[in-house]
């Protein structure tokens, strides 16, 4: 995080403005994207700075994690629960199937990623479940066609958010907070809607 982003965090805070500051962040590698990013152990001097302006300032911080097209792929086609192909900001965009091998990297980056969050004096993290980031192609009917244990049924679907809840409470700790941001309608053909996301809620409760 850099200079700016403190300044203008720990300002929201002071007099009262708010009492919660939530920073996205990427889950990555070194030198895949320019966004702050706890997954390298390197960076947790850096978000102390920033937790500590916020503490000072008499707020609370989270983190808002996501996966960066994807944490351990390449440009393109980016991993995802199955192969697809879609529009989104005027590109054409295609993923494909990963492996159980890379679900369980994708699950220990989020066991790092909060762990290093723990020791950079963040109060909790919140999970991206939205945005068709990958947590939330996992949930979704349309993007994920997987017949393994990650897929068909919605207790598949809802896999790898359980799994990375669990390795965020691992990694974090018990003082540390953990939720997600659910987005509770694809608006999508195919896809799920508010129904679906009560029962992922009531599940998870």
């Amino acid at each position: 995080p850099a200079d700016d982003l403190v300044a203008y965090s720990a300002e929201r805070v002071k007099g009262g403005g708010c009492g919660l500051v939530v920073v996205a962040l990427a889950m990555h590698e070194r030198g895949r994207t320019r966004q702050p990013s706890p997954h390298e152990a390197v960076n947790i001097p850096a978000f102390r700075v920033l937790t500590d302006a916020i503490h000072d300032a008499g707020g609370k911080i989270f983190g808002e994690p996501f996966y960066y097209w994807q944490v351990f792929s390449p440009p393109a086609p980016a991993m995802a629960p199955s192969v697809r192909q879609f529009g989104h900001g005027g590109r054409a965009h295609s993923t494909r199937a990963m492996s159980r091998d890379e679900i369980a990297r994708m699950i220990e980056a989020t066991r790092v990623t909060a762990a290093n969050m723990a020791e950079a004096g963040f109060d909790g993290i919140m999970l991206h479940v939205s945005h068709a980031a990958l947590i939330q192609q996992f949930l979704s009917p349309w993007f994920n066609e997987r017949d393994d244990e990650y897929g068909g049924s919605l207790e598949g679907r809802m896999r790898f958010l359980v799994e990375s809840l669990r390795a965020a409470r691992e990694g974090g700790g018990d003082q540390f907070a953990v939720g997600l941001r659910l987005n509770c309608d694809e608006q999508l053909e195919g896809g799920y809607g508010p129904d679906t996301a009560r029962e992922v809620v009531a599940r998870l409760v």
